[in-house]
């Protein structure tokens, strides 16, 4: 969740859409290369969001944030575990894992 602007060898989920243009129509394919997400409760996801901020007066990113909202939501270890592995590193578009999501 590094944002706008930053290196792409930065620790970090990457999503990928894929459109299907078939007989039947067309299908669209949302995914990111890791099988988990952060939150599974969709009302927590505008607050996961808010957490990978920047910070308005400094425009720094906002580490207590978070962090704040990784520690506060058990549910978040497994994918920050994943994240901060070997597995987090990303290598290249090309050779990236992908898992569908809805």
């Amino acid at each position: 969740m590094a944002g706008l602007g930053s290196a792409d060898t930065v620790r970090d989920i990457r999503g990928f859409a894929l459109k299907f243009y078939t007989e039947d129509g067309i299908w669209d394919l949302v995914g990111n290369n890791t099988p988990i997400f952060f939150v599974k409760d969709p009302m927590l996801f505008p607050m996961l969001i808010h957490s990978q901020k920047s910070n308005p007066v400094t425009n720094l990113r906002d580490w207590d944030a978070y962090w704040d909202f990784l520690t506060l939501n058990p549910m978040t270890v497994y994918q920050t575990l994943r994240l901060y592995a070997d597995k987090g590193i990303p290598n290249g578009y090309r050779y990236q894992d992908g898992y569908g999501c809805h």
